[in-house]
């Protein structure tokens, strides 16, 4: 299903609101949405350097690509 794991963002009417159709007629651009909003490509692993210097509280990461990965 198209945009699976995603629910809590499309169901947000805040959300729904910067949409011009509603996920559920146009799943694509959703999710399209989301990722300009919600994602950032730029990190890179001095980032996480940078919040361990920051923080104590434990940092988890969630998934992350590297480019040799292969499918």
């Amino acid at each position: 299903m198209l945009g699976q794991g995603l629910a809590n963002y499309f169901s947000d009417p805040v959300f729904r609101g910067l949409l011009a159709q509603p996920p559920e007629q146009n799943p694509a651009a959703a999710i399209q949405l989301w990722g300009s909003v919600f994602s950032n490509t730029a990190l890179t692993w001095k980032d996480i350097a940078f919040l361990r210097q920051h923080t104590r509280v434990p940092i988890v990461l969630k998934g992350f690509c590297i480019r040799t990965m292969r499918r």
